[in-house]
């Protein structure tokens, strides 16, 4: 199983979607966390769908600054996130057979 964190700073930039695609297809992570993706309102809608994850949760961010964005795949087994705040994103990952692991994101905004 892999999992990717990027800290994007910007998700609509071409390069940056550039080197993801290259990522994914070189990694094909279950779990995406982008960090700081720099984007508000439908447009991020249309970027959630063009990754090709199956769910994902998202903390906006507040202005420009912050947020983080959780993607994963079905496949992964089940992923619940716990809890959520302006700063972090806590989740509980159950696979058959496995252990249950748990894992924080955390972005703090500077200020």
């Amino acid at each position: 199983m892999s999992l990717l964190i990027w800290n994007i700073q910007g998700a609509t930039a071409k390069l940056s979607l550039l080197v993801f695609k290259n990522y994914y297809h070189q990694y094909k992570p279950l779990i995406l966390v982008l960090l700081e993706p720099k984007v508000l309102g439908p447009q991020s809608d249309s970027i959630f769908l063009g990754l090709g994850f199956d769910e994902w949760v998202w903390v906006k961010a507040i202005g420009l600054s912050g947020g983080i964005w959780v993607f994963w795949q079905l496949e992964l087994g089940t992923l619940i996130v716990t809890h959520t705040n302006t700063q972090f994103v806590h989740c509980v990952v159950t696979r058959i057979s496995l252990p249950v692991w748990e894992f924080t994101v955390v972005y703090v905004i500077p200020g």
